[in-house]
């Protein structure tokens, strides 16, 4: 179980689970619980193939809390500065399965980590209208990697606008971005639009000129096929947007 939640971690710090790694920033324990869960059942073939490369020390009982607690820089597992040791240990992805199992089955309770999603999705929103702009940032992130964000699309397209800060901005924006798809594309893209205030509006380009696709030839192709599909959105918007984009490519 150890190395199920270290691997989960792992991928939070790799960027590959936003939304658990959001979690940690925050310090909200409700929202790591559901994002844990989440991540487990998106990754976990990914998962099974990092538990399958590693092993903890002898000495590890009773320390895997250590890796679920969230916290803004999350702790790494071992007793002598937390050290993971890799063998070539077997692990199927039944065992992943088996082992996520147990956590439920050992109090993890699964009707509980959903309402615990939901307590922080509504938090979330709730603070997104924080005066604080770090608040503010944060909610944005959190609702940036949420697993269906059109039922907050409005409050995360507010934030992308933010009036006060263009930090609140810059953290919706990547986070959006963050995410790979579709979706998250358009949400960005849609608030450029229609960003008056100058420096939002430099700042979204420059969230997007940042998005890390650019940086592989298979990252590259996928955005510009998002892109591409864009240009038949059904708001003009986006459409002359992703037309834009496009031409910088070029």
């Amino acid at each position: 179980m150890i190395l199920i939640f270290a691997a989960l971690h792992g991928l939070a710090l790799a960027g590959r689970a936003p939304e658990l790694a959001a979690a940690y920033a925050a310090m909200d324990g409700g929202a790591a619980a559901g994002a844990a869960s989440d991540t487990l059942l998106r990754t976990t073939a990914e998962v099974a193939a990092i538990v399958g490369r590693r092993t903890t020390r002898p000495d590890e009982a009773g320390r895997c809390a250590v890796c679920i607690r969230p916290s803004p820089r999350p702790h790494t597992v071992g007793c002598s500065a937390g050290s993971i040791s890799t063998s070539t240990t077997s692990v199927s992805t039944a065992a992943v399965l088996s082992q996520r199992s147990s956590i439920e089955t050992s109090g993890w309770d699964p009707g509980a980590v959903e309402d615990s999603r939901e307590q922080g999705l509504h938090r979330s929103i709730a603070e997104a209208d924080s005066p604080a702009w770090n608040v503010r940032a944060a909610a944005g992130r959190r609702l940036a990697a949420a697993p269906r964000i059109e039922s907050v699309a409005g409050v995360l397209h507010r934030l992308l606008l933010d009036a006060q800060d263009t930090g609140v901005t810059s953290a919706t924006a990547a986070a959006l971005l963050a995410r790979r798809d579709l979706v998250g594309l358009r949400a960005v893209l849609a608030a450029r639009a229609v960003a008056s205030d100058e420096g939002t509006a430099d700042q979204l380009t420059a969230e997007l000129d940042c998005d890390s696709r650019f940086a592989t030839g298979e990252g590259r192709v996928e955005l510009i096929t998002q892109l591409r599909t864009l240009t038949s959105d059904t708001d003009p918007e986006v459409r002359n947007e992703a037309l834009l984009r496009l031409s910088h490519l070029r």
